[in-house]
């Protein structure tokens, strides 16, 4: 009945989830060294390299929501 509700998971479903979402996170995080250098090695305004750092930032927070909000739609 809890299933049918939508209330459980499956464990298996939910560690596979995470531990995908975990690792597409690192691999962001790691590109960013390798991908923001030459955007930001421009950039003289201190406000113009939070901003653009900001950005990325919050696109690769996007996707991590992106991807655990999988788990609300498993059924």
């Amino acid at each position: 009945v809890k299933k049918a509700k939508g209330e459980l998971m499956v464990a298996a479903e939910v560690r596979q989830v995470v531990m995908t979402a975990a690792v597409e996170m690192r691999n962001g995080l790691e590109s960013l060294a390798k991908r923001l250098p030459p955007s930001i090695a421009p950039l003289t305004c201190e406000s113009q390299i939070e901003a653009h750092l900001t950005k990325e930032i919050e696109s690769l927070l996007l996707d991590l929501s992106d991807r655990l909000s999988k788990l609300t739609q498993s059924t």
